[in-house]
């Protein structure tokens, strides 16, 4: 469905131009009689769509007003879609502001095993007052993850997902960002660290204690 807005200059549309059949194609977007009651005009040759809306109505059923694009080529063959026009008040169609994080997204790191809540940064600008964003998460993430809650349950180092918004009311209008997931493991001892008892006054044998293994690596 198109929507315009009255008295407001479209911006020109071209239709799309069809394909096969015999040569001298030709377009049309009729009633011709309904386009000029809205203000507008189609033009044959070029497909263009163009013109100043003065009547504002969204036709009998709430649809949009009915037109019927077709294409005849030399021989009559004939192939048409239907196209519904809409015309809202001057103002009526939600004003888009360029969409942007809400907040920075940087690299993370996470723990084995270890509970994650990350809570990804929103979106601010988008269509109208209440915007409709859908989110999503790119990527494979590491094993255990999911975009919603998880628990890492594999090592990864540096894996590179994609942070998608969508919003839903501009036709397309979207933000990425790239970051990277690293799942590292806890630090554990290599060995017992048995309990000591010692004699006050009498010197000790040194021993050394071992250091936690460090993280090992997928």
């Amino acid at each position: 469905m198109l929507t315009f807005e009255r008295a407001t200059p479209i911006t020109p549309i071209i239709f799309p131009e069809a394909i096969g059949g015999f040569s001298d194609r030709r377009h049309d977007l009729s009633p011709s009689s309904s386009l000029t009651r809205l203000g507008l005009a189609f033009n044959p040759a070029t497909r263009e769509l163009s013109g100043t809306p003065i009547l504002a109505g969204t036709g009998r059923f709430g649809d949009g007003f009915s037109f019927v694009y077709s294409v005849e080529d030399l021989r009559l063959n004939f192939v048409s879609r239907l196209v519904h026009i809409t015309v809202l008040e001057n103002g009526a169609i939600p004003a888009f502001v360029s969409l942007a994080f809400a907040a920075p997204l940087t690299d993370q790191t996470f723990t084995l095993g270890a509970s994650v809540h990350l809570v990804l940064p929103d979106a601010t600008g988008g269509t109208g007052a209440h915007p409709v964003f859908t989110y999503s998460l790119i990527g494979m993430l590491p094993r255990g993850l999911a975009f919603d809650s998880a628990t890492p349950t594999s090592l990864h180092q540096g894996r590179t997902v994609t942070y998608q918004i969508h919003d839903a009311g501009s036709g397309g209008e979207q933000l990425q960002q790239q970051f990277t997931i690293t799942v590292v493991e806890r630090p554990h001892f290599t060995e017992a660290v048995l309990d000591q008892t010692y004699i006050a006054g009498v010197s000790i044998t040194p021993q050394s204690c071992r250091k936690p293994a460090a993280a090992s690596r997928p």
